[in-house]
C-alpha cells in the first residue's frame, strides 16, 4: 500500500488495510492467517502521523504443550514520519513523493503479536522426559513436576 504525500492533509482521513503478509512467520512459531486492519493518517507540518488498529490473527503453538492453536489479537500501533531533512535522530523517515505503508503494517503485527501464548490458562504442559501431553494423560514417569501438577 501507498499513500501520496500531496494527498495528505491536517485532517484525519482511514483506510482499510488490503490482506498483506497471509501465512507469513510473525515471530518463530507464529504464522499471520488474518487480519481486519485499518490505517488512519494526518500530517502535522511536516510529520506525517500514522495509526495502525485493528485485530489480526496467528496459528502458533502453545507455549507448554505445543499443540497447535489459533488466537486473536489487537493491534493499536502509532509511527511519526519524519521528512529526510530530519532525519537525524527520528526512526522513521519519508522522502519523494509516496509514502509506502507495507513496513509499518508489517511493524504494527509483529510488535502486537503475542509473545507467549497458552492453549488454556491451565495446560499442564508436557512431562520433560517422556513428552507426553499432560492435559490428556497422565504418564508413569517418575518425576516430581508430574506429581505437583
Amino acid at each position: 500500500m501507498r499513500l501520496f504525500i500531496s494527498e495528505i492533509s491536517d485532517s484525519r482521513r482511514a483506510l482499510d488495510v488490503e490482506p498483506l503478509f497471509l501465512q507469513e512467520e510473525l515471530t518463530p512459531e507464529a504464522t499471520l492467517i488474518g487480519h481486519n486492519l485499518s490505517i488512519s493518517f494526518y500530517k502535522a507540518g511536516d510529520v506525517i502521523a500514522l495509526s495502525i488498529t485493528g485485530e489480526a490473527e496467528t496459528r502458533t503453538l502453545c507455549n507448554r504443550c505445543a499443540e497447535p492453536i489459533e488466537v486473536s489479537f489487537d493491534v493499536d500501533e502509532k509511527f511519526y514520519v519524519f521528512p529526510k531533512s530530519d532525519a537525524e535522530s527520528v526512526d522513521y523517515i519519508y522522502s519523494g513523493d509516496t509514502l509506502l505503508l507495507d513496513d509499518f503494517i508489517h511493524e504494527a503485527l509483529v510488535m502486537t503479536a503475542p509473545s507467549y501464548i497458552l492453549c488454556d490458562d491451565d495446560c499442564k504442559g508436557r512431562c520433560p522426559q517422556c513428552g507426553v501431553d499432560l492435559n490428556t494423560t497422565t504418564c508413569q514417569c517418575n518425576n516430581d513436576m508430574n506429581n505437583k501438577i
